[in-house]
């Protein structure tokens, strides 16, 4: 915009006689053409900072819309921006307090009154518009009074979801109006720039529209009230008063992003630190507990993590590098004893799993051990595994009062056995 501007600041002196040497006609002419660039150049700008304030808006829509749902979202959103409530709260107090001592009137009880006044619905959510229980138009005759008397109906989860829909109803008709300007010079753009001999031909007339649309859009940023993009014109300015005008719009579009956020602001989502000092301090309050429970039980957590890696360390070199290292060996070097495993001690594993499984069954009532066991000899372990399924809806209790510690290591002992039975088929093949 900066060069936009230089080149009208040129134009302008020399349409207005103070460049020598240079006839009018070709004056007239170098004006229209710098004219028409000027506000093609500064269409573009206008409709650039129309996109950099409308994409964001979506952002800010999305999180409203996931605050107006349910009680959690609703208490959640409340106690975040309970802070700044009790800031807005306390400063109208003190304004109270303050206008009361410049009146000097009525003393302790008019302090009183002055502060239960203050204690207001307004204080608490300024955003909020609430209109008459009896209809009679007072709108706003609820908003300001004292908090203490507002309705049951006017909850105050009631009125943070108003507070919220408001918002999000203010972002959503900015968004489309937002649209609707750029639709609106976005097609003036391409009606200009499809027909140029017609543009051409209407001159001055053509600039001055554009420029209208512009300085609507740039008017709409100050204003709170709805704009007309298109009006008609009923004629055209002289063309010194359309560079002056130019030059004016192109000063004011450097900053309609800036203006558009401006008057938005107070619609948009909380900032950073609003929405993210209560989970900061859950986090801090739940790691500064986690690491005292740490500190105070670091003895049984070292041993814990001991245990758990001697268990490890057994069980990856008894059944998953014994059996590889074997089998290399087997294969490699060609040994005289190609057996992993001897009878005797798979019958044993086998054994030692009935006896495991018949006594586990008879603490639940199965006092049928020949059942028990010619269902062990199919596989079948459903005694243990109907226990093992109900301990683990509780896992944590069950795992120190009840009995899926003894469930797990009977299943233990099951792949001690199928791993042994897979030992003795390999035995078989080599």
């Amino acid at each position: 915009m900066a060069s936009v501007i230089s080149d009208l600041g040129l134009v302008r002196e020399v349409c207005s006689g103070r460049a020598a040497g240079v006839s009018e006609d070709t004056q007239k002419e170098a004006a229209n053409i710098v004219l028409l660039n000027s506000i093609a150049a500064i269409h573009a700008h206008t409709i650039g900072q129309l996109l950099d304030t409308a994409l964001p808006l979506s952002v800010d829509i999305d999180y409203w819309n996931s605050q107006d749902g349910g009680v959690f979202a609703l208490t959640l959103y409340l106690v975040q921006s309970l802070p700044w409530r009790l800031a807005g709260w306390g400063s109208g107090m003190i304004e109270a307090v303050a206008r009361l001592a410049d009146g000097h009137r009525g003393g302790i009880s008019g302090l009183g009154s002055a502060l239960y006044s203050s204690i207001s619905t307004k204080r608490l959510f300024p955003e909020v518009v609430l209109s008459s229980a009896k209809g009679d138009g007072s709108a706003g005759a609820i908003a300001m009074t004292p908090l203490l008397r507002v309705p049951r109906s006017a909850n105050v989860l009631s009125l943070t979801r108003r507070e919220i829909r408001y918002k999000l109803k203010r972002l959503e008709d900015a968004q489309d109006s937002l649209a609707a300007m750029i639709g609106s010079l976005s097609q003036a753009a391409g009606t200009n720039k499809s027909c140029p001999d017609e543009r051409e031909a209407r001159g001055e007339e053509s600039a001055f529209v554009a420029m209208q649309q512009i300085e609507q859009v740039l008017c709409f940023a100050d204003k709170n009230g709805p704009t007309d993009i298109g009006k008609p014109v009923h004629g055209p300015q002289t063309l010194i008063g359309q560079i002056c005008l130019a030059e004016e719009l192109a000063v004011k579009a450097q900053t309609v992003s800036a203006r558009f956020t401006q008057k938005l602001e107070r619609f948009r989502r909380p900032s950073l630190i609003a929405r993210g000092w209560l989970p900061a301090l859950v986090f801090i309050f739940c790691a500064r507990r986690l690491s005292s429970y740490i500190a105070d039980n670091r003895e049984s957590f070292k041993e814990w993590l001991l245990d758990g890696a001697a268990t490890l360390q057994n069980y990856v070199a008894q059944y998953i590098l014994a059996p590889l290292r074997s089998a290399y060996e087997t294969i490699r070097y060609g040994k005289h004893s190609y057996r992993v495993v001897t009878e005797q001690s798979l019958l044993s594993d086998f054994k030692s799993l009935e006896d495991m499984v018949v006594g586990f069954a008879r603490r639940f009532g199965n006092v049928d051990a020949a059942d028990v066991r010619r269902r062990v000899e199919c596989g079948d372990l459903s005694d243990v595994m109907q226990v093992y399924a109900r301990e683990m809806q509780k896992p944590f209790k069950n795992a120190v009062f009840g009995d899926l510690v003894e469930a797990m290591l009977i299943q233990v002992q099951k792949v001690k056995v199928d791993v042994g039975q897979t030992m003795a088929a390999l035995d078989k093949l080599l």
